[in-house]
């Protein structure tokens, strides 16, 4: 109620509110019943699951699907192949990604999602180079792999703090479907994700 209460104080007339990503209402026990709320400071909520946007629009908001970026790169990676949906999976290769990179088959990986927007990237990323400086006694073949949002300042902002960085690190771009897969599927004998 508190996020409700906040928003509701923020609604104008002159600024339309979009909500990207419905709230789980399918989730919560009375779940739609919320939706009646939301519909009082959200002008609109763009949907990335199916049904989501009947659901909502059935409760009294307004709500669009636009597609979820995980099946997007599903599709995109399964293009040609003729395979049901429900078939349909994205699969890394990690001895590719390995080899075009030079990281050492006993090496520590450690995958960072520092995040899309300048604001939490600028937040994140001090934290965890002082994680990985701590690490790195720990782990002598550690390797970090940034994947990296495809938002201009945040490229930026990263590509001038890696160069301080206290580990080897691999920067993911964030346009690239197969490329990412193929860094999330490496092998490691430890390997961790940190968002």
């Amino acid at each position: 109620m508190l996020f409700a209460a906040r928003y509701s104080q923020l609604k104008s007339n002159d600024v339309v509110h979009i909500h990207y990503v419905a709230p789980s209402f399918w989730a919560w026990k009375g779940g739609e019943a919320r939706l009646k709320n939301l519909a009082t400071f959200v002008d609109h909520v763009l949907c990335i699951l199916p049904n989501e946007d009947v659901v909502c629009r059935s409760n009294g908001l307004a709500a669009t699907f636009v597609g979820h970026p995980i099946v997007e790169d599903c599709l995109e990676l399964n293009s040609g192949k003729l395979k049901m949906p429900c078939e349909m999976k994205i699969e890394g290769n990690w001895k590719d990604f390995r080899n075009k990179y030079a990281v050492p088959s006993g090496a520590t990986v450690m995958t960072l999602l520092p995040g899309s927007r300048l604001q939490e990237v600028t937040r994140m990323l001090p934290i965890f180079a002082n994680t990985m400086e701590q690490l790195k006694h720990s782990f002598p073949e550690l390797v970090t792999v940034i994947h990296v949002a495809p938002h201009q300042h945040v490229e930026d902002y990263i590509n001038k703090v890696v160069h301080k960085w206290p580990v080897p690190a691999i920067l993911i771009p964030g346009g690239s479907s197969q490329l990412k897969y193929d860094a999330f599927s490496v092998r490691s004998p430890r390997i961790s994700l940190f968002q």
